[in-house]
């Protein structure tokens, strides 16, 4: 079975048809976001299509499930799940393909020591023990997989801060939500594909982050993306330069379904992190328990 792959992969690796035409690296592919607006103001914007655009089901603390059900709104978007014109929360397709072997639990192990301990992004609590709110849970509402840690707020005013130092390589803060209609269109589609779409993926994010932290050595290219923003802070813009700890914004739910009906659903209220290694997501291909005890290893070690 093919292991869940990531976004930005996915935007690199398949073409129109499908097929794979060639390999890159994730910062060209992050850079097609601001080719698309460079007419426009500094700060990246999505396109017009693209803010259309909805999903139907959002994270909950843990996990996205299907607008009719009642779990948490941190799921969808998830983006929540990680990028082209970028990258969340979360396709079933990979990222920019890392040219390796697929790691096991003692390879994602090490890489998550050389980089321990990350900066907390949130203070809203790290769900260890809600799978579907980890990376590699699936969204079978799309067709997809979850990249990365929905932290779960529950509530407006909390803020996001940059996990480690790094460049802004987007910096997305004018997304309008879709109608429900239009959303629930697009994840319908999703799932007739087998994946979810890089744009697709993109409007599950809502207004989102990615950082940029470069080669690191033992390690390799690391990028993070912090995603369901209400409000990036003005400051953040693409090409700065910020410290670990660098406010980044309030977090809110935008990109969620709550969001694209004007819901209140107070567990929609969350961040959708994502840390992506050579085009990968941290722990891509592992079972919960095994995904458990490499973020343990990447925030408590």
């Amino acid at each position: 079975m093919e292991r869940p792959r990531g976004l930005i992969h996915q935007m690199y690796s398949l073409s129109a048809s499908g097929s794979r035409t060639g390999r890159g690296h994730l910062v060209s592919l992050l850079a097609l976001i601001l080719v698309a607006t460079a007419c426009g103001p500094s700060r990246a914007t999505v396109s017009q299509t693209s803010q259309t655009v909805l999903s139907r089901a959002e994270t909950t603390s843990s996990s996205t499930v299907p607008v009719s059900v009642p779990v948490s709104d941190a799921v969808a978007l998830s983006a929540t799940t990680t990028t082209a014109a970028l990258v969340s929360t979360t396709s079933s397709l990979p990222l920019a393909d890392s040219g390796g072997e697929e790691k096991d639990l003692e390879a994602w192990l090490a890489v998550a020591a050389r980089l321990a301990p990350l900066v907390t992004p949130s203070d809203c609590g790290i769900p260890f023990d809600e799978p579907e709110s980890m990376p590699n849970s699936p969204r079978e509402y799309r067709a997809g997989v979850h990249q990365g840690i929905d932290f779960i707020c529950g509530e407006p005013g909390r803020v996001a801060v940059a996990s480690m130092g790094g460049r802004v390589v987007v910096a997305n803060n004018s997304f309008v939500d879709p109608l429900p209609a239009e959303r629930a269109g697009l994840l319908e589609e999703a799932t007739e594909l087998g994946f979810t779409p890089p744009w697709t993926l993109q409007m599950l994010y809502g207004r989102f982050v990615v950082l940029d932290h470069g080669i690191i050595d033992g390690v390799g290219h690391v990028v993070t993306l912090y995603a369901h923003f209400e409000q990036i802070d003005p400051a953040i813009r693409p090409g700065l330069f910020v410290e670990a700890g660098t406010l980044l914004g309030e977090i809110g739910n935008r990109g969620t379904y709550t969001a694209a009906i004007n819901g209140t659903r107070a567990q929609s209220i969350h961040l959708h992190w994502e840390i992506h290694i050579d085009g990968e997501f941290l722990g891509a291909g592992l079972g919960s328990d095994e995904t458990r005890q490499v973020y343990r290893e990447l925030f408590e070690s």
